[in-house]
């Protein structure tokens, strides 16, 4: 599980590493359950060569109310990508706004 905790109207960035086993096309894709409107996911333009790819994961509190917001994130590829598929459980928690 993948657990993001962040004050209201904030927004952060948390990089996931998918890595592959073996020699060959190193195809793979990503899928959120739901669609939330908090979650987006951003692949690099120019992936790095080598056996580890990078997925960004922006989470957007700025339209939420403090509390726990929960989807699932599918991570899925050729038989190179280890552990493919993978269903990710993620958690956002929003504390309240920070007070100045």
């Amino acid at each position: 599980m993948l657990k993001v905790e962040i004050s209201s109207g904030a927004v952060s960035t948390r990089v996931l590493n998918v890595g592959r086993e073996g020699n060959g096309d190193f195809e793979w894709g990503y899928m959120p359950a739901d669609q939330p409107d908090w979650l987006s996911a951003h692949r690099p333009l120019d992936p790095e060569e080598g056996d580890i790819d990078t997925l960004a994961l922006t989470f957007d509190a700025t339209a939420l109310s403090a509390g726990d917001y929960m989807t699932m994130l599918k991570v899925f590829g050729l038989s190179l990508v280890r552990d493919s598929p993978q269903d990710i459980p993620i958690m956002l928690t929003v504390r309240p706004p920070e007070t100045p």
